[in-house]
C-alpha cells in the first residue's frame, strides 16, 4: 500500500477501500476515496484529512464512490469538519450514495457537514 498523501492511490485488495490524495491545487486539497469507510478504514481516512488540513484550509473530500460509512466513518468527519472551524477553514464533501448521504442525514449530521452532489457547488463554497 503506497502512502496516501504521495499522489498515489492507497488500496486494499480485499475490502475495496481506496485513497487518493490531490493537490494542493489552487489552495485546495482534493482527498477522493472507494470502497467502505469503517472501523478498519476511517484511520486512514483521518490521518489524509489531518494532513491535508494542515497544509492548507480549503479541503474536499469526495466521498461519491463510498459504499458504506459507518460510524467511525462519520466521527472522521465531525473531526474533520471541527477543526476546519477552528482553523478558519472549509470542507466540502461530494457525496451522491444513498449509503453515505442517509448516514450523515440519519444522524443529523446534515446540520454540520457541507454535503454536494456537484464538484463544481463543492468549488463555489470553498471559495465563498
Amino acid at each position: 500500500m503506497s502512502h496516501p498523501s504521495d499522489g498515489a492511490p492507497a488500496t486494499d485488495g480485499v475490502t475495496g477501500f481506496a485513497l487518493e490524495v490531490v493537490g494542493p491545487a489552487d489552495g485546495v486539497v482534493t482527498i477522493a476515496v472507494a470502497g467502505a469507510v469503517d472501523l478498519l478504514t476511517a484511520p486512514s481516512v483521518s490521518e489524509a484529512l489531518e494532513a491535508a488540513q494542515q497544509r492548507t484550509r480549503l479541503v474536499v473530500l469526495d466521498l461519491r464512490q463510498v459504499e458504506f460509512l459507518g460510524s467511525a466513518g462519520l466521527s472522521v468527519l465531525v473531526d474533520a469538519a471541527r477543526r476546519a472551524g477552528e482553523s478558519d477553514g472549509k470542507l466540502a464533501i461530494l457525496a451522491t450514495n444513498h449509503a453515505v448521504i442517509r448516514a450523515v442525514q440519519v444522524t443529523g449530521l446534515d446540520a454540520l457537514l457541507r454535503l454536494f452532489a456537484d464538484p463544481d457547488e463543492a468549488a463555489g463554497y470553498l471559495r465563498g
